[in-house]
């Protein structure tokens, strides 16, 4: 399967839109790769909380064509006035910012129209767990891709299709305990007791009328390719996995 070069462009470079989950952790390697994409003369236009771009913004090596955006997270009910990202809030307060999150899809509808209609066309964005970009760049010929900063081998194991999830009933331990069918490798695996137990967390709601696992397998599902960082001599059977799993191409860009 034909799998896009960033290295190869026409006379101009892309315009490229970076919209991560509202948590440092997520946040930092997507600047990492917008560093490494404006160094080969790339335009950047990153999206992220007010608060978020006063934390990063002396990782941002290209301040000439990375462009920080704001975006308004909304109140909601529950959580602490004033929150912006997972750094604010205990654990246990996640899935509300999920919903906060969700309910800035207007703001980057607008956002990715408005870039086109000003000649500032958004050629390509890359986001996480915003599962409904796709959505939106259906309709205005904006290429996704779905970028995962956790390593290949836990995403093969714990978000894929073939985790089949039971939908008539509680999921239970015992659902999660063996991998996925088709799954690589029988040594990196969970082992009983704590490790398949912090898996229950991806049934959990993540958001308005949505679980962890089923926010994240949207999101690969709809994408044009998902980008892992990792490489193929330490990752290479489990991105053929994942591959295989979402019927899309996989791409490895390395460590940064």
């Amino acid at each position: 399967m034909a799998q896009p070069n960033l290295n190869e462009t026409s006379s101009s470079n892309f315009h490229i839109a970076m919209f991560p989950w509202f948590a440092m952790g997520h946040s930092i390697p997507f600047l990492h790769l917008s560093n490494e994409l404006a160094a080969r003369g790339h335009r950047i236009s990153f999206l992220l909380p007010k608060k978020a771009q006063i934390q990063l913004q002396h990782l941002n090596l290209h301040s000439d064509l990375i462009a920080f955006c704001s975006v308004t997270v909304p109140h909601i009910e529950g959580l602490p006035e004033g929150t912006e990202t997972a750094s604010d809030i205990p654990i246990s307060l996640t899935p509300l910012l999920a919903t906060a999150m969700d309910r800035t899809r207007q703001q980057i509808q607008g956002f990715l129209v408005s870039c086109g209609v000003n000649d500032r066309k958004i050629d390509m964005i890359f986001y996480d767990f915003a599962h409904w970009v796709p959505e939106i760049t259906r309709g205005l010929g904006i290429k996704c891709f779905c970028y995962g900063v956790v390593c290949a081998a836990v995403t093969a194991m714990i978000i894929v299709p073939a985790r089949n999830m039971p939908k008539d009933r509680p999921v239970t331990e015992e659902d999660l305990r063996d991998p996925p069918p088709g799954y690589p490798s029988s040594t990196v695996v969970m082992l009983p007791g704590r490790e398949v137990q912090s898996l229950m967390f991806i049934t959990m709601p993540y958001g308005d009328g949505i679980n962890f696992y089923e926010r994240l397998t949207t999101a690969v599902k709809g994408c044009d390719a998902f980008c892992i960082r990792t490489c193929r001599e330490v990752e290479g059977v489990f991105c053929d996995y994942l591959e295989a799993q979402y019927k899309k191409p996989v791409l490895m860009y390395g460590f940064y």
